[in-house]
């Protein structure tokens, strides 16, 4: 979903009852390998990524990008984000 006026949207949300939980920062590059979806995420609070694509693909795939032995994480990049400003003191 695109949204084309932030500020009016957040009016909405802020109109709505919804109040901001949490601000980080994102910049996703995306890639195609093998039949894949391959994403990089950078963050204030580190580097991920993600394989997505048919499930006999996606283990060929993060073996090749060395990624075969990597844990997958369970939190929510919100989740790390607080854990990231309470660490740091914010």
């Amino acid at each position: 979903m695109v949204v084309s006026d932030a500020a009016a949207t957040r009016e909405l949300l802020n109109l709505l009852g919804h109040k901001v939980a949490v601000i980080y920062r994102k910049q996703r590059e995306t890639w195609s390998l093998d039949g894949c979806e391959v994403t990089l995420d950078t963050l204030d609070f580190g580097l991920f990524s993600e394989v997505e694509g048919p499930v006999d693909a996606i283990e060929d795939v993060a073996a090749r990008l060395g990624l075969a032995d990597r844990r997958p994480l369970k939190s929510s990049y919100s989740e790390l984000a607080r854990a990231h400003a309470k660490q740091n003191g914010r």
